[in-house]
């Protein structure tokens, strides 16, 4: 009993993903060498962490999908991207292709350098074939929760849905060419031919 109570006082679940841009999946393809990374070919092929996850215990989850089967001597994963550290966080050891889920408690570094960027990349260690990488999240915990976009890229979509509705406002409301003012314009056309007799 003892131990039970001590293990759900001991539980903490956060639920915010401090990771942005997980809606895209991280892919690229290995080709059996060590530290094949996702940033290799495409430099824009990483997440950006929210800082202020930096300094706590937190839970980092995402699914893996290979191509091909794993070997016994690989490795395929997430690896911070020069800072905070260059860990990696992989499922490693013989597997065969499909996806495989990946959770795992980590305890974040403090944040030393408040200017520089915190990034995770994918890496690969000496698997050959094609990785896919989805579904990350990093949250203060110590149990992970299903997948959710980061609160910034839910703010960004949200600001670009205004873009389009502002858009489409500005185009129905122009006075010079607005659908308002030419829906007008042919109801007065269609009043002055009704009022013609022949």
């Amino acid at each position: 009993f003892d131990a039970t109570v001590t293990k759900v006082n001991n539980l903490s679940i956060g639920s915010r993903n401090y990771v942005l841009g997980t809606k895209n999946a991280l892919s690229w393809s290995g080709t059996g060498m060590n530290n094949q990374a996702s940033s290799d070919s495409d430099p824009t092929n990483v997440y950006t962490m929210n800082k202020s996850v930096l300094g706590h215990a937190v839970m980092i989850s995402y699914n893996l999908t290979i191509d091909s089967d794993m070997p016994s001597t690989a490795s395929v994963g997430l690896q911070f991207y020069s800072y905070p550290s260059w860990d990696q966080l992989v499922i490693s050891g013989a597997h065969n292709s499909g996806t495989y889920k990946f959770s795992s408690a980590y305890s974040m570094p403090n944040d030393t350098k408040p200017t520089q960027e915190a990034r995770i990349r994918g890496i690969a260690n000496g698997y050959t074939g094609n990785i896919s990488i989805s579904n990350v999240k990093i949250e203060i915990g110590t149990l992970a929760t299903d997948w959710s976009p980061a609160p910034e890229d839910v703010d960004a979509q949200i600001a670009q849905v205004k873009i389009t509705a502002d858009g489409v406002y500005q185009t129905v409301n122009d006075p010079q060419t607005g659908l308002n003012t030419r829906v007008s314009t042919a109801e007065g056309n269609i009043n002055e031919l009704s009022l013609i007799h022949i």
